[in-house]
Formats: C-alpha cells, structure tokens, sequence
C-alpha cells in the first residue's frame, strides 16, 4: 500500500523558522513575490492577507518591509510543526491578534459563502496539492481581489511522484532498496505537478466562470539567496541547486511561473 507524504523533514522546519527570525538570507521568491505583488495593486493600502504552505511565515516579513505590513496575515500550512514554528516566532503578533496560523490542508478545508480575505498567496506548494482543482476552489472561494501562485507550470501537465525513503525524510520507514513493490508502486511518495496554462485557465473557468482573469507572470526569481546559503555551508537534503541559470532539484528543472488570478471588477464571489 502506498503512502503519500504531506511532512516537512525537521531539518526543513528548523531552517524556515531561522528564515523567519531573520537569522537566514530573504528567499528569492519572497523578493520576487512583493514585486509581483506591487505590479497587481497591492501597495502600501490597508489589506488582508491569507498564506497557502505558509511554512513559518517568512514572507510576512518580505511584506512588511518591502509591500506594506497586511492589517491581519492567515498562514495555512498542512505540516503541524511548520505551523508550532511560526506560532512560536510570531507568538506576540498571534496574540495581538495581527497573524492567525491553521494546519490544514486547503483542498480538504470549508469552502466560503463569501470573500474573506484581500489577497490569497500559495508560494512553492502548489505542486504539492493532490488536486490542483479542490486547492483552487478554496482559495477562489476566500479571495476578495486576486490569487498568486507560484508553481510548476508549462505546455503540459505531468504528475510527478517522488519516492520518498528514510534517506531523505524523517517520516519514512522505507528503505531506499525497498522503495517500489512488486507492482512497480512507490511505496512512499509526494508529488511534483506540473499543469499546462490551458489547463489551469479551463479550471478557473469551470470553478468560476470569468469572475477571475488569469495571468501568467516570468518567475524571475532572486537566485542570490540559494548563493548565499551554499556560502554559508547550510546543508538541505535535495536543496535547489543552480545550473546553467535553471533551479534544479535532484534530476527535475523546475519549471517556476507565477499564476496570478486577478477578481474581474463588478463579478461577486461564486462558492
């Protein structure tokens, strides 16, 4: 039988929350993401923000000094001890108030009658998801103004399973020689999607009609943090590494586009 992992490693979880106490150089992504951001409209105005695979939540600090600081931040991450780090690093902004953290996981949470909240980011995990169309629904579901993503996207879609093996997650027990069963099965995976623009484009119109516009912005990224890490010596099992200008991780060149989801004016929410 197989298992599908949704974990982080702990030496995963122990490096994002040094990221967010800023003892660990801003992700590229995170720099990327605010510009992103300013390009679509959020600038320093009042707004609220939600935050899919939120990890620690790092990117509210990128938020607060380079996009203006959300009036409330709603982390959602699916990993428990992601979200115990973050509680722990921002525990006076939760008690203020100011930053909410939920574990759970965005294709299985209640979908919203009405919008809830500004703006929805969903950085580096959408790939993750088993089925990018109940993600969607929730997020569309929840978002007031617009949806960015950044994910794998490219011409097609491919669904992608990592093996994943006690020599590179904690959570697993099976052993790397052991990895495939007799029927050619992982028996311990998570997955790497990959979606094709037409496809994701028919997904939002099913879920919603046109009441979103869909964008695709150049990924872009500020790769000089993944160089300032590897200087520092920080170690990450199946880290990002740089060849030849592409972010490659283990055998796969990821293919990083931003999908931005932008409420077309006058079209209230459909659930």
């Amino acid at each position: 039988m197989s298992e599908l992992i949704t974990s982080n490693i702990n030496q995963y979880v122990e490096i994002m929350e040094q990221r967010a106490r800023g003892l660990l150089p801003e992700m590229g992504s995170a720099i990327r993401l605010c510009e992103v951001m300013k390009e679509h409209g959020v600038d320093q105005s009042p707004f609220t923000l939600m935050d899919i695979g939120c990890a620690t939540g790092h990117y509210f600090k990128s938020f607060a000094s380079r996009s203006g600081t959300p009036t409330k931040y709603t982390g959602i991450d699916i990993d428990q001890h992601m979200i115990a780090a973050a509680k722990r690093v921002w525990r006076h902004e939760v008690q203020s108030g100011a930053m909410d953290f939920e574990c759970g996981n965005p294709e299985d949470l209640p979908r919203s009658d009405s919008p809830t909240v500004d703006h929805i980011i969903c950085m580096n995990a959408f790939m993750y998801f088993v089925s990018a169309e109940r993600a969607l629904e929730y997020m569309i579901s929840h978002a007031r103004k617009s949806i960015v993503i950044r994910g794998y996207f490219a011409d097609n879609s491919f669904k992608i399973m990592r093996s994943q093996t006690s020599a590179n997650h904690d959570s697993s027990s099976v052993r790397e020689e052991d990895s495939i069963d007799r029927e050619g099965n992982l028996k311990c995976y998570d997955l790497w999607n990959i979606y094709s623009y037409a496809y994701i484009k028919g997904l939002v119109n099913k879920i919603c009609s046109d009441d979103f516009s869909v964008g695709w912005v150049e990924d872009k990224n500020n790769q000089k943090s993944i160089a300032e890490e590897v200087n520092l010596g920080l170690e990450k099992r199946g880290s990002t590494q740089l060849i030849a200008g592409h972010e490659v991780s283990y055998p796969i060149i990821q293919p990083w586009k931003y999908l931005v989801l932008s409420r077309v004016s006058g079209h209230s929410n459909q659930s």
